[in-house]
């Protein structure tokens, strides 16, 4: 059992990931509000060179390219979720831990070791190297933008090699070209930073035994021995991995298993439709569900182990137990005919009694989730994978076809 009141440690825990860095803190806030400011400028820039030199006609689509692209508003929007599901997951990071010290299922092993563990995750996410993985990622992820949408187009970006019908148009879209492409940068840079910071929460959670001492409870109310909120903390993380998957998985649906009328065809932007866009999405729809897998399941794997070696310990009562059972049944056994029907009762009532105690024990749980968690995992895992399989046809493929024809607008 704890030996020290969690009352002591809840106000340490509550300060799990306080960012110090007011850019950061900003960052992490209105990190929504940054993946919409290159699409704001290039709407209003665009609507300014409308208003002042007028549409004629086939030019909208190359004034207006990037607004008209289902495709690029379905990745703003995508971009969006991502950002609010960051932040709410950092939200609960201390939430999640102050749980567990209130319940009193974790303890310090040592005096201040709640103050170490706290430490030891500012000293993680304010690691130097979160910036080479900033970095590292906003290359990784322009270079694959470009390289499966815009691969034969990347002299766009140069002045003077837009299409000659757009005319006046030339400046406006170069530069909207590259309000995108730098906005973009921008937050998938700072995508990085909070992906080393998610990374180093994983971690934080992996190690959680490593500074405190588990109470298993096999008999708690949320049917994880306590420990849910741990369980709770890891899908979180899998949702931020699969807003990606989705947005992939069903372009990648339209692409190779959706029969598409001439009117949407018309909406789409060629490349959807290219081998070249298909294969590379792909890769990144399985590159994805396994990094979903990897942290549900590798942050709570040490919680695991713990949580198994106690259900272990509970084998030698179990066993008692069971030799308790035998005894009773061989003396209710022994002579039954002279036994007295009152003590005969009474030997029932306790035989039943030992096997639903042995029953409820083996159920003891070895994983910090329940089934609910793990059907949410499961269904986060199956929905960007279909796009793998296909299902054409049917209410499924209309329904698509709707949300398609509305994004297109």
């Amino acid at each position: 059992m704890p030996s020290q009141d969690a009352a002591t440690e809840t106000p340490i825990l509550a300060q799990l990931g306080k960012i110090r860095s007011p850019l950061e803190s900003w960052l992490l806030r209105r990190g929504m509000w940054l993946v919409l400011v290159p699409f704001g400028l290039t709407l209003l820039l665009n609507l300014y060179a409308v208003a002042r030199f007028g549409v004629p006609a086939g030019a909208a689509r190359f004034v207006l390219a990037n607004l008209f692209d289902p495709v690029y508003q379905t990745f703003v929007f995508t971009l969006a979720m991502a950002a609010v599901l960051i932040y709410l997951f950092f939200q609960a990071v201390p939430r999640a831990f102050v749980r567990l010290a209130e319940q009193q299922v974790i303890d310090e092993r040592e005096p201040g070791g709640a103050l170490v563990f706290v430490l030891t995750y500012q000293r993680w996410i304010y690691h130097p190297f979160r910036f080479v993985t900033g970095a590292a990622f906003a290359l990784l992820a322009l270079f694959v933008d470009y390289t499966i949408v815009f691969g034969r187009d990347l002299a766009r970006l140069a002045p003077g090699h837009e299409p000659a019908s757009i005319g006046v148009y030339a400046a406006v879209v170069w530069l909207s070209n590259w309000i995108n492409g730098l906005g973009i940068l921008g937050v998938l840079y700072v995508g990085g930073l909070l992906i080393f910071k998610m990374l180093a929460t994983a971690r934080l959670i992996h190690n959680t035994p490593s500074f405190f001492r588990f109470d298993i409870q096999p008999s708690h109310p949320d049917k994880c021995g306590g420990f849910k909120a741990i369980g709770d903390l890891c899908l979180k993380m899998v949702y931020i991995v699969v807003v990606m998957g989705v947005f992939l998985g069903f372009w990648l649906f339209v692409s190779k298993h959706m029969p598409l009328s001439p009117e949407l065809q018309a909406v789409l932007p060629p490349y959807v439709l290219d081998e070249g866009f298909r294969t590379p999405a792909k890769v990144l729809i399985v590159l994805l569900a396994a990094a979903g897998v990897a942290v549900f399941f590798w942050p709570m794997l040490a919680t695991h182990n713990v949580m198994a070696a106690a259900r272990d310990d509970l084998q030698k009562n179990l066993d008692a137990i069971a030799r308790r059972i035998h005894e009773l049944d061989r003396a209710l056994l022994g002579d039954p005919a002279q036994m007295a029907a009152e003590d005969r009762k009474k030997l029932l009532s306790e035989i039943e009694t030992l096997r639903m105690l042995y029953d409820h024990t083996t159920q003891a749980p070895t994983w910090p989730f329940e089934r609910s968690v793990a059907l949410k995992f499961a269904s986060t895992q199956a929905i960007p994978l279909l796009s793998l399989l296909g299902l054409s046809g049917g209410p499924f493929n209309q329904l698509l076809q709707v949300v398609l024809a509305l994004v297109g607008g």
